[in-house]
């Protein structure tokens, strides 16, 4: 027996000798903990286990409410309604008819019919978040561009060969000499019952949304962004099932009676059979103890401590996630407004650069740029000076959802300040809260066409503004 283990550790050693490279290095792909664990290249590392790291974040994301939150959150601040564009265009009258049009586009951009553009962003996110890899289609339809949001397992990870030439498929992205040309998408999801023999097929990247944060060089899939927070998710779970359980148990058992000299039947003010409480206790009842016996009573100390403790296991998964604590936890106790806008300060920040750096290259310009093209060449937007000159058509600015605060009447007197500082424009204001200006205008022009009709009152601060402008 004693030989056999020998020769079996043997073994073991041997093999992490030759391939020290097969243990996972994610700790969210791991079972166990290994302190002296090193980690390789990100496009081998994220390639092996996505998959893993994929399943078990949905899992967390699908059970766990701490999870959700986080999740939600990014996706809310991010898009909210859905991330405005401003076309860029020099024509002002063209500016307004793209506003018009992409308006009309937003409200049935989603190929299976269910939600808008907004709804698809704000899906795009909260997959890239969790699953670590947004995916969708761009789909040309007789109705002009649709997009079809797809699981992220749809993207072939089986797909791994040498194409010759320089050429190459790593993880189902297939990419040559210059770059991604091309990703191999499965046609129905591999967990569809009548899909188990079927065959991913190459599809042009110029028809394929993939959504994700790009961590190191080579890197072609994605990592879920609480990939570093799985394991401790984990024992956060079993931390509160214990405490849970813990209190539980000592609300029901108030107190344990000892017979020391095994004198009989324990004798309680109330019905009772044997040592068993058959009508149980009520406010004033009372115990009598005979000669030998000892009551102690339950008191879960370890209560107090274990929720400071797992308030401090929380703060590390908001970090992961890179949200503030309280949206993890919806607790607000113990902020104050300091605290709560230096927190929603570095947030922001955050935000804006979730924004600029993924969000509009990799899903909001390319939705943009083939909108223009198909509107253009469909017929449904003149544009004769396009093939000759197609970067004006093409400038856009993109203006994303205002960044949460503390006060939103500070909020509210910083945009105005800067407006009349000339430091931010009317119309980007507007946007960031997810209207048009366009239409907005034209809703306001239609109010004060409709009050001078009806011989209504101007409101006291408009008047004011009035009297000031005669002056």
């Amino acid at each position: 027996m004693a030989r056999a283990s020998i020769l079996r550790n043997f073994r073991r050693a041997l093999a992490r000798a030759i391939s020290p490279d097969i243990s996972r290095r994610y700790d969210g792909a791991r079972l166990m903990s290994d302190r002296n664990a090193r980690f390789t290249t990100y496009a081998g590392e994220t390639s092996s286990q996505s998959g893993l790291l994929r399943n078990r974040s949905r899992y967390l994301a699908e059970n766990n409410p701490y999870f959700l939150a986080a999740i939600r959150t990014l996706a809310k601040d991010l898009v909210a309604a859905e991330i405005v564009p401003g076309s860029t265009h020099p024509d002002p009258a063209t500016q307004k008819l793209l506003a018009e049009a992409w308006a009309r586009f937003s409200a049935s951009a989603d190929f299976d019919g269910v939600t808008n553009l907004g709804g698809l962003e704000a899906a795009l996110v909260a997959d890239m978040v969790r699953d670590g890899d947004g995916l969708a289609i761009m789909r040309n339809t007789p109705n002009g561009l649709r997009i079809q949001r797809l699981a992220a397992e749809m993207l072939d990870d089986s797909q791994t060969r040498d194409l010759g030439g320089g050429a190459f498929i790593q993880n189902g992205v297939e990419f040559d000499s210059k770059g991604i040309v091309a990703l191999w998408i499965f046609p129905a999801a591999p967990a569809n019952a009548f899909a188990a023999h079927i065959q991913s097929v190459r599809i042009p990247v110029e028809d394929v949304l993939h959504l994700f944060e790009p961590r190191g060089p080579g890197q072609c899939r994605g990592v879920p962004w609480g990939a570093s927070a799985l394991k401790r998710m984990g024992e956060i779970d079993q931390l509160e099932d214990a405490l849970l359980v813990g209190n539980k148990t000592a609300a029901m058992l108030c107190g344990v009676v000892t017979d020391e000299f095994a004198s009989g039947p324990l004798p309680f003010d109330g019905e009772q059979s044997g040592s068993t409480l058959t009508s149980g206790l009520e406010p004033g009842t009372l115990l009598n103890l005979g000669a030998g016996k000892k009551v102690t009573f339950t008191t879960p100390g370890q209560s107090a401590q274990g929720v400071e403790f797992l308030a401090s296991q929380l703060r590390a998964v908001a970090s992961a996630f890179g949200v503030p604590p309280h949206c993890v936890d919806s607790d607000y106790s113990r902020a104050n407004y300091s605290s709560l806008r230096a927190s929603l300060v570095t947030y922001a920040a955050r935000l804006d650069q979730i924004v600029h750096t993924i969000l509009v290259p990799q899903l909001l310009n390319r939705i943009w740029r083939r909108w223009i093209t198909t509107e253009i060449l469909r017929g449904a937007i003149e544009a004769p000076d396009f093939e000759s000159n197609p970067e004006p058509w093409f400038g856009v600015e993109w203006f994303p959802p205002a960044p949460p605060v503390a006060d939103e009447i500070k909020a509210a007197q910083a945009d105005a300040l800067q407006i009349s500082n000339g430091l931010k424009s009317r119309s980007q204001a507007i946007r960031e809260r997810g209207y048009a200006p366009e239409a907005l205008d034209a809703e306001r022009a239609a109010d004060a066409q409709r009050a001078t009709a009806l011989g209504l009152d101007a409101p006291a601060s408009q008047q004011d503004e009035e009297s000031n402008d005669v002056e």
